[in-house]
């Protein structure tokens, strides 16, 4: 199995595969040309190894990696160099630890970790300074994806008492909240570009799965303070949604 997941402006695409014995190994394809990435520490058993997610235009690769005893490491490998990146207050036991899903062109990664207590936070780091996100009144906050250049942020969150999930952006200390109309079991968003414009997918009846593409509507943005602890918060603009 070989899953692409990301590429930037220069053709360059990063992804996993698996072998046969069920070890996962990244990859980067360049100018039609394979390498394996795989972190120095990463287990060698079915379900453990290492997964690149995203590459910026610097060629900065990020992920995470599964070690022996299962637990989830965040990887930047820049210029042939490998640095674990792990949040403060990540739980490092099976099942837990840290991951990176995002990096933009200034180096900015995102990502998303669970604590001791099996709660799950969003963060981004910058230089070796940590960021946590937290949507306001969420139990769980999962950030998805970081924009090339504008930094925006997207991901998931889940309100306490509530199994569905929606989605919510996060640009200049501003979240906002959005689900898609037709969702019945929540809205979740992979990635944003640069506009704002957000691609994902949704759970709707009978819990088929569809994609989504969201443009926000034009109305200022409002904090989330005072929606997200009614478990269905939304934007206070007319957003649009393309389905495929």
């Amino acid at each position: 199995m070989t899953c692409a997941l990301a590429a930037n402006n220069g053709g360059a695409i990063v992804g996993y595969y698996q072998n046969r014995s069920g070890v996962l190994h990244g990859f980067v394809h360049r100018k039609g040309a394979f390498a394996t990435i795989h972190v120095p520490g990463a287990g060698q058993l079915a379900s453990q190894g290492t997964v690149a997610v995203s590459i910026n235009k610097s060629g900065v690769i990020v992920g995470w990696y599964v070690t022996g005893d299962n637990t989830e490491h965040g990887f930047e490998l820049s210029h042939g160099t490998f640095t674990t990146v792990d949040a403060p207050g990540a739980a490092e036991m099976s099942g837990s630890g840290t991951v990176l899903n995002g990096v933009a062109d200034d180096g900015t990664m995102s990502g998303a970790y669970l604590d001791a207590r099996g709660l799950q936070h969003g963060f981004w780091v910058r230089g070796g300074t940590f960021r946590r996100i937290d949507v306001p009144g969420a139990r769980n906050t999962e950030v998805a994806c970081i924009s090339p250049r504008s930094g925006m942020l997207v991901g998931i969150y889940q309100v306490r008492g509530h199994r569905h999930v929606e989605g919510f952006s996060y640009h200049h200390g501003t979240f906002r909240s959005f689900a898609d109309p037709l969702a019945k079991a929540g809205t979740d968003p992979q990635c944003v570009n640069d506009r704002s414009r957000v691609v994902g997918f949704y759970v709707g009846g009978k819990s088929t799965t569809s994609g989504f593409r969201f443009t926000p509507g034009s109305a200022r943005a409002a904090g989330l303070e005072a929606v997200a602890g009614a478990g269905s918060a939304r934007l206070p603009a007319s957003p649009r949604f393309g389905r495929f």
